[in-house]
């Protein structure tokens, strides 16, 4: 049997040293690190894809610490947007499947995501080519929003259709309120006494345009922190929420309290009783989360990326609280709802400044 034995390298000769000191892969192995241009010291900011793409280009040669702390540097925010993306949009199918839910025209619902994915890139494209690097990032956001908006809607009826195993807790959440002294439908009767209860109650229906304003402003004045937090915090916020609403599911306070529900009430009690039966399910958007109230969530959510905007932090900060007192004038939430949904956000803002963006 023959053993191989290591050869020792012979010394250059006399009229290759000229060649080795130019050599920079020798020069390089033997320690020099003056080999390190400007392009190679900017190697350590730049994702993988990054080095990919000027894999054909001239940037110089890493030093080791450098290639040490690239491979195990956090993923950047886009990473992290492709992360869970895929995990949303495999999460989404496979519940759907296994929950029973149809969609009437599936093919159409994923053609208008795509159409409004590919009609917003133009945006970020631009900026790239007039290289303003903060616009183009704070745009490109409102592709990855697309993506949750769309997944979103699907996976609250996954949790609605897995939360039919659990008893509704309504009569829990009034006990709970009352061991507190509150009383839901005493604080409605008091906002109508004393005149307020319109005025109030007209801001419930200002999320919707509240939440949009406070994405889009950020995204398209070039912000991109700002609306990369919303985001993340709002990715957080599903994360924690969706998991509460499956195992504590409610009506509303008009179940627990024993008061008229109206139709707008009674129709979202009969669309979370229509998804918590058995059998096949035909999807459609529902307000269907009592616990926690994502009114709550979001109105705090967008309040808090509106903040970086110093001119806006009082109407902010005013029409969030608004918002937040209308799921109690109004009925829709117990006050338990409410300090959950509380929680909830404020976990899901103090996570989201901890991820790396």
């Amino acid at each position: 049997m023959s053993t191989l034995s290591a050869t020792p390298v012979p010394p250059l000769a006399p009229n290759d040293s000229a060649t080795a000191e130019n050599d920079p892969v020798s020069r390089y192995l033997a320690g020099d690190s003056t080999l390190v241009s400007r392009r190679g010291r900017q190697l350590e900011n730049s994702s993988p894809f990054d080095l990919i793409h000027r894999g054909t280009q001239s940037v110089g040669i890493p030093s080791r610490a450098q290639v040490v702390r690239l491979v195990t540097r956090k993923p950047g925010f886009h990473q992290q947007m492709v992360y869970a993306s895929v995990f949303l949009l495999t999460l989404t199918f496979a519940g759907c499947r296994i929950t029973s839910i149809r969609l009437d025209e599936p093919f159409n619902a994923l053609l208008a995501v795509a159409i409004a994915i590919v009609a917003t890139l133009p945006l970020p494209l631009y900026w790239h080519e007039k290289g303003k690097v903060n616009l183009r990032e704070a745009a490109f956001t409102i592709n990855w929003a697309f993506v949750m908006v769309a997944c979103v809607p699907f996976l609250v009826a996954i949790a609605g259709r897995i939360g039919s195993a659990f008893p509704m807790q309504d009569s829990r959440f009034a006990d709970l309120d009352h061991s507190i002294g509150i009383n839901v439908p005493g604080i409605m009767a008091f906002a109508q006494r004393i005149g307020v209860a319109n005025a109030i109650n007209r801001t419930y229906m200002m999320l919707s345009p509240f939440v949009v304003f406070a994405f889009l402003l950020p995204a398209l004045t070039g912000k991109p922190l700002p609306a990369r937090r919303f985001i993340t915090s709002n990715l957080i916020a599903f994360a924690l929420g969706l998991p509460l609403f499956v195992l504590f599911p409610a009506a509303g306070p008009w179940s627990g309290y024993h008061f008229p529900p109206g139709p707008d009430r009674f129709a979202c009690e009969a669309g979370l009783l229509q998804l918590r039966q058995a059998g096949p399910y035909i999807f459609h958007p529902a307000g269907v989360v009592c616990f926690p109230s994502f009114h709550v969530i979001w109105a705090v959510l967008a309040a808090h990326t509106l903040w970086g905007f110093r001119w806006l932090r009082v109407p902010a900060a005013t029409v969030a609280g608004l918002i937040i007192v209308s799921t109690l004038t109004l009925g829709w939430h117990y006050f338990v709802d409410v300090l959950a949904g509380l929680i909830v956000a404020s976990i899901a803002v103090t996570l989201s400044r901890r991820l790396p963006q």
